[in-house]
């Protein structure tokens, strides 16, 4: 799962789905006419060519958000940074307001000067398995041994967290600039 930051009130633009515009350009893939599958494609006009899209449920475009207005972390990641900017971490949901952007750049700039305050989110990488155990097998009724899913982790460094925070500045003086707030979730 990931958590998404995004500010609030960029402008947002809308572009052709790259899907339906490649379905226009080579009409010789599975597209979409008027909410339905098109069976026969050799049948269509050039008029209606221009209002294929890629699947009876697109939309035909795509909204995009403005460089740097949006940034998205693992939920342990942003789970850290939220907590070294004081922010709250419970539900990973939340919002800041455009007139406390001032104060979530200057706890940015502290944390990423106070190398104290960061070391508590380095962690080194894993690589482990669950437990072993003996199971008796459905089929057979005969025992047989098990192990857990192996979890590889590839820990944080305090450089990963200082890339985290510049990527939160730089959203955060986008939001600034557009005298919008920033959300996350």
């Amino acid at each position: 799962m990931s958590v998404t930051f995004l500010v609030s009130e960029a402008p947002v633009t809308t572009r052709c789905c790259e899907w339906c515009e490649r379905a226009r350009e080579d009409r010789d893939d599975r597209a979409a006419l008027d909410g339905a599958w098109i069976s026969d494609p050799a049948s269509l006009s050039d008029a209606d060519w221009s209002r294929v899209r890629c699947d009876p449920w697109c939309s035909g475009e795509v909204r995009a958000w403005p460089e740097d207005c949006e940034v998205n972390f693992a939920n342990g990641n942003a789970r850290g940074v939220l907590g070294l900017l004081g922010l709250p971490t419970d539900d990973l949901l939340g919002s800041v307001e455009a007139d406390e952007i001032p104060a979530i750049l200057q706890r940015i700039l502290v944390a990423s000067n106070r190398r104290d305050a960061r070391a508590h989110l380095d962690t080194d990488p894993e690589d482990s398995r669950g437990a072993t155990r003996v199971e008796t097998d459905p089929e057979t009724g005969l025992p047989r041994i098990t192990t857990g899913p192996r979890v590889i982790g590839f820990g944080n460094t305090d450089e990963d967290t200082l890339r985290r925070l510049s990527a939160l500045r730089t959203l955060f003086v986008k939001a600034r600039e557009h005298g919008s707030g920033v959300s996350w979730g």
